[in-house]
């Protein structure tokens, strides 16, 4: 009749950051917060704003931490926190990072290039990053016709 105490079903993507430190998951989110701003500034706030509160919950993080986190270790810290992440988990945050890229419309070459580079910090090689990319907008179209 009612589902009042069913069981609340694990996400799987909040399952997949589970293993990592809290300085981790703060520098996941620092990342996608830097992709989300690229060439655009704060356009398309609303959006912005709902994917990056959606990978708040999905990691457990509090922004405010977050900013606090990457203003007193940096840029340098935020790429080191995030090398020993595994593949699977590297692969999700290109997708996220796509995500952010594509919010307003088709990806720029710039911000591919830029988000590309601080993946192969990470240790994700052009090649990867693009075949990555390429089969998650090859899934999304695949499900949009379903």
């Amino acid at each position: 009749m009612f589902k009042l105490f069913k069981k609340k079903e694990p996400n799987p993507i909040s399952n997949e950051w589970s293993n990592l430190t809290i300085n981790q998951r703060m520098s996941v989110l620092n990342l996608i917060f830097s992709i989300s701003i690229g060439d655009n500034g704060l356009e398309d706030s609303n959006k912005r704003v709902s994917i990056l509160n959606t990978y708040i919950g999905l990691l457990g993080v509090r922004s405010d931490q977050c900013m606090a986190y990457f203003t007193s270790e940096g840029y340098t810290k935020m790429v080191s926190d995030l090398i020993p992440l595994s593949q699977k988990q590297k692969e999700f945050l290109i997708i996220a990072a796509y995500e952010m890229i594509t919010r307003n419309g088709k990806a720029k070459d710039t911000e591919l290039i830029m988000t590309g580079n601080i993946f192969e910090q990470i240790g994700i090689d052009a090649e990867r990053f693009m075949a990555t990319i390429e089969k998650a907008v090859a899934l999304t179209n695949y499900f949009s016709k379903v």
